[in-house]
């Protein structure tokens, strides 16, 4: 144990079950990548072209390029969620996984930290398989024009990581399967819409545009923008930093809280 962060450091075993999580996930591929990649696909053509059609923005921007690079922020920080509050419930309560894990060499930080891991390895695979087809629309659409595009994949791991952290943290204080929603209605749900995916946070009422900065998906929607359309600013440095002064404490906290949960 580690006295100044209340943490022991994960170690080698962290690995180890990383690749249950992923040897899992390789077996049922089908069912795991199927729905990730048809929901942003629908999403993207529903409100870019189905709501675009009524939309005219400011900078005269083509509606489905001012919310594909958003669409391509959001599904990686649900891939994560998803991970981090129903598959890690099912593995603390449900299936006995932490249990049998924790019978053996391995330690419940090595869990937590393997559980983060994998979740921002979720949100990668989400974020490649949406910008595959963000790839094969743009001939018709241009919805990707630069090749900065593919440094928005690290940015989804990052991404990845801090939404895994919070939910992660909410799993292991919830007692109930059903108090997960409260996490997904009250926390995620709103971020959809504050985030600036949909509509310009900046041509909204001024308590949308202060709500929505707090937000930290707001930010990697910003970069996502501008990595995609090759257009950076020293305020995405900004962005940049305000994620990872988010998904710092929420990793500390969500290791913290997941070996409270497993050791008592």
């Amino acid at each position: 144990m580690l006295p100044v962060v209340g943490d022991a450091l994960p170690g080698r075993q962290t690995y180890h079950v990383w690749q249950r999580h992923r040897d899992v996930f390789l077996r049922l591929w089908r069912v795991n990548l199927v729905p990730p990649l048809v929901e942003p696909v629908i999403t993207i053509l529903a409100m870019g072209l189905g709501l675009g059609a009524f939309v005219e923005l400011a900078n005269g921007q083509e509606y489905i390029q001012f919310v594909a690079p958003g669409v391509l922020a959001l599904f990686p920080m649900f891939a994560a969620v998803f991970e981090a509050l129903w598959d890690a419930h099912f593995r603390l309560q449900q299936h006995g996984t932490y249990a049998a894990m924790l019978s053996t060499p391995v330690r419940a930080e090595d869990i937590a930290a393997a559980e983060l891991l994998w979740a921002s390895t979720r949100a990668v695979i989400s974020a490649v398989s949406i910008l595959i087809v963000m790839a094969l629309m743009t001939p018709a659409w241009d919805l990707i024009t630069s090749p900065l595009a593919i440094l928005t994949l690290p940015v989804a791991a990052l991404v990845g990581l801090c939404f895994a952290a919070l939910g992660l943290s909410y799993t292991a204080l919830a007692t109930s399967i059903h108090q997960l929603m409260y996490f997904f209605t009250l926390v995620i749900s709103p971020m959809f819409w504050f985030s600036g995916v949909f509509f310009p946070l900046d041509e909204l009422p001024g308590w949308v545009e202060t709500i929505g900065w707090f937000v930290p998906i707001t930010h990697a929607v910003d970069i996502f923008r501008g990595l995609i359309l090759g257009d950076l600013h020293w305020s995405h440095l900004g962005d940049l930093v305000w994620l990872l002064a988010v998904t710092v404490p929420a990793v500390w906290f969500a290791i913290w809280a997941m070996r409270r949960r497993l050791v008592n």
